[in-house]
């Protein structure tokens, strides 16, 4: 039953996943992030697990990805606000986010992982990869600079190739 879902499971969804797509968990994951790492044409993700505890002490797991996509230039803000919030209304399921203290913006697809199956699983990794090249690529057209990515959120290494 789908309510039921631990993290467990879900890491078992990752692998199947990962396997499902020619990658080996050794390919994709790093232990000391505990987080997974790969590509999807030009875009870099990372995925993990995130806990967190309720001010009634519940506590709640949480399946996130994320994708670096742009440091924000240091012209036009204003337009690259806007241009970012724009990509974001039409970027289904997936918002634009930024570190407190950062100006590099990241694609992110975060889900409370109650109830989750491998179809919704599957469909939210598959999308937020879409996504993820789809907007890292319409934003090097419209801010061509090609500044270095920071670490992920998770501060891990990049994937291994």
């Amino acid at each position: 039953m789908a309510e039921n879902i631990t993290p467990e499971i879900v890491h078992q969804y990752i692998q199947q996943y990962f396997l499902g797509i020619g990658l080996t968990k050794d390919q994709v994951y790093d232990a000391q992030a505990e987080a997974y790492y790969w590509m999807r044409g030009s875009a870099r993700l990372e995925m993990f697990m995130t806990k967190f505890v309720t001010g009634s002490g519940f506590t709640r797991h949480y399946l996130r990805i994320f994708s670096p996509l742009l440091q924000l230039p240091p012209y036009n803000r204003e337009q690259a606000y806007r241009y970012l919030l724009e990509l974001s209304h039409g970027s289904l399921c997936v918002k634009m986010t930024m570190r407190e203290g950062s100006d590099f913006v990241f694609a992110a697809f975060e889900r409370d992982i109650v109830g989750m199956d491998y179809i919704e699983f599957f469909n939210m990794v598959s999308d937020m990869e879409w996504w993820a090249d789809e907007l890292d690529d319409r934003l090097k057209k419209m801010f061509p600079a090609e500044p270095t990515a920071p670490s992920t959120p998770n501060a891990a290494p990049p994937p291994p190739q």
